[in-house]
């Protein structure tokens, strides 16, 4: 039998920031710890802005504003150090996937602290206490990591890629506000818009799909396909910043059910060996992993995705998600992004997860993936 709950409440508003003041005193904390990158929120004045509000509500607001793309385990001990010294009972995740996963997991490592840091995020220390009130706002459209159970995170003696995943580490609030996505650059729209398109068609695809996970993946997919192109292109689109906001958390919620599957395993060596960004290393795969699972699902769960991808088969449907990726100026073709044809083995070697790849409807083999590489070369 299928079950489903989600924890945590989630807003959505043009502007919600600003609420944000009036929704916190429903947490009892006095002292948010505000964690974000180093420059963006700061040049646009949006912290300024939330420590004003923040403050005028007779709340003490600190700042950490270190965080980096890509993070990894020492980043997330550093941000634990600080709060160490720190009188923070609550934490605001306020940027992209980075900012969040940080603050999700330095919420609830910050109270569990029985094994090494290190431990814990690979899932080997046991999780005896909640996690501070942690609010999540994401300033980008494609992570979800406001409604997850997953922290991602390079382990950085190893260079790999790995998830730390636990209920407690969903944030409490998600606050959604599309005005904050309105200042990224094109780039950075087109990936991670694509980053929410691999977690609604992986979401839709993988065994451990539900009635309820296919509802938001599918939702998710239609908006996105409908409305990136126009975000990329125009970035202070109301309507279709809006609806890409609303995507992005859609796929969340859909991921958090199902996990991901071979897309994102391919994509990470990609990222941390040639420094493509999530997003577009996870776009480079979608289309070729589509026609790749299409024989191992049933059709008519193919041709629903497919139609929910604008496509009438899904030979169809995957070149319609090329057809995006050239519209949001995000190359398709290993060689541009110089990346060596001899590095292949080594992208499939790393990228060949069994964590991942068993959640795909069709086996996934190291020559499969191989044959995926060369086509996309």
């Amino acid at each position: 039998m299928k079950s489903y709950s989600h924890p945590g409440e989630r807003f959505v508003e043009w502007g919600g920031l600003r609420s944000l003041s009036s929704i916190l005193p429903k947490l009892h904390v006095n002292c948010p710890l505000i964690v974000t990158g180093k420059h963006a929120m700061k040049e646009n004045g949006v912290l300024e802005t939330l420590l004003e509000e923040l403050s005028e509500k007779k709340m003490k607001p600190s700042v950490y504003n270190k965080i980096q793309p890509n993070p990894t385990d020492e980043d997330i001990q550093e941000l634990i150090s600080f709060m160490d010294n720190s009188s923070t009972d609550s934490i605001i995740g306020l940027g992209g996937g980075s900012a969040l996963d940080c603050s999700k997991a330095a919420a609830l490592l910050f109270n569990n602290r029985a094994s090494p840091i290190q431990s814990h995020l690979r899932g080997e220390g046991e999780i005896t206490h909640s996690a501070l009130p942690c609010v999540a706002v994401p300033t980008t459209s494609g992570t979800g990591s406001e409604v997850t159970p997953y922290v991602s995170f390079t382990e950085k003696t190893s260079n790999q890629k790995f998830t730390f995943d636990h209920p407690f580490l969903i944030p409490c609030i998600a606050l959604l506000d599309p005005e904050l996505t309105v200042t990224m650059p094109p780039y950075v729209t087109a990936c991670t818009g694509f980053d929410a398109l691999g977690h609604a068609m992986e979401a839709y695809w993988s065994i451990n799909h539900s009635p309820f996970s296919d509802t938001h993946a599918l939702r998710a997919a239609r908006l996105i396909m409908l409305n990136l192109a126009g975000a990329v292109k125009e970035p202070t689109d109301y309507q279709c910043r809006l609806n890409m906001s609303i995507a992005s958390c859609e796929a969340g919620l859909a991921i958090a059910r199902t996990r991901t599957t071979a897309a994102h395993a391919a994509s990470y060596p990609i990222t941390t060996q040639f420094s493509v960004p999530h997003g577009h290393a996870v776009a480079l795969t979608l289309a070729e992993f589509f026609e790749f699972n299409e024989n191992s699902m049933d059709e008519s769960r193919s041709n629903e995705l497919a139609d929910a991808l604008g496509g009438s088969t899904v030979s169809d449907a995957s070149n319609r998600v090329r057809i995006l990726m050239d519209e949001c100026v995000l190359q398709r073709r290993l060689q541009k992004l110089d990346i060596p044809s001899d590095a292949i083995e080594t992208l499939v070697s790393s990228g060949f997860r069994p964590d991942r790849v068993k959640n795909n409807p069709r086996k996934v083999t190291e020559q499969d993936l191989k044959e995926i590489f060369l086509k996309i070369y």
